[in-house]
This record gives structure tokens, C-alpha cells and sequence, in this order.
């Protein structure tokens, strides 16, 4: 017997017992199955993209934009993400560095910032920071 042919006394055996589909169905559900999977397969995929993800809380990184030192401050002691991204990879950290500011370039660092961090130019915080041509904030 045929795999056609099997496969429609399964389905007839499965509809005569009240679980199934008419066996003349059967081609039409072997083709909507491999699209039904993909279908899901891709919605799965997409649960774990960043369009389903929580985006991080980027409050410290707009402070250390801002040059609010006070909320950077409170920020650090409320426990927020230091290594917080956003999309092209830059940190609080880079912005303190890019900005040529010493004192909060040090408040991250205290907190365990990444100073290896790179964003998706493969620029780091030191890398801004010898830009800035500022030996102190280097040596932070």
C-alpha cells in the first residue's frame, strides 16, 4: 500500500471514530500543515525578538545625556541597570565619556559599569574618552 494510501485509512479510521477528518480532506490538510507550522515557527522566533522583549530602562543613560548628576546619583542608588544599551550599543558609561565628563564618568565606573562595552561601531568608553584627548577621564 501506498504512503497515500495509508495515510487515508488513517484518516478514515480516525473519522469514522469521531477524531478526525473526511479522508477526501486529507491532501488539503497535508498542505496546510508545513504553512501552519511555519506560521507558528515564526510567531515562537518573534516572541523572542526584541519587539516582544522589554526594553531596558534607559533612565540612567538620558541623565548622564541630560548632565544631571543628581539623578544619575539617585538612579545609581535605586539599583538600575549601569550597563543599560540603547539600540546602537552605547551605554550611560559612553555618554559620560563622549560628553568629557569626569565626574559621572567616575560614578559609573564606582558602579560597576562595563568599560569594555563597545557599541556596534566597536567604539568603547575609552576609545571616546582619548577622542576627548582628556588624560584624567582615560585614567578613570
Amino acid at each position: 500500500m501506498s504512503a497515500q494510501g495509508n495515510a487515508s485509512g488513517v484518516c478514515r479510521d480516525a473519522t469514522e471514530s469521531g477524531r478526525g477528518l473526511p479522508a477526501s480532506d486529507f491532501p488539503a490538510v497535508r498542505a496546510v500543515l508545513p504553512l501552519r507550522f511555519l506560521l507558528a515557527s515564526c510567531l515562537i522566533a518573534s516572541a523572542s525578538t526584541s519587539a516582544f522583549a522589554e526594553s531596558p530602562d534607559l533612565r540612567l543613560l538620558d541623565a548622564v545625556r541630560e548632565t544631571d548628576r543628581s539623578a544619575v546619583r539617585a538612579l545609581l542608588e535605586e539599583g538600575v541597570d549601569v550597563d543599560a544599551a540603547q539600540p546602537d550599543g552605547a551605554t550611560a558609561l559612553h555618554w559620560a565619556a563622549y560628553l568629557d565628563d569626569l565626574e559621572t564618568t567616575r560614578l559609573l565606573i564606582d558602579a560597576g559599569a562595563a568599560v569594555d562595552a563597545a557599541n556596534e561601531l566597536g567604539a568603547t568608553p575609552l576609545y571616546l574618552a582619548c577622542e576627548n584627548g582628556n588624560p584624567a577621564l582615560v585614567r578613570a
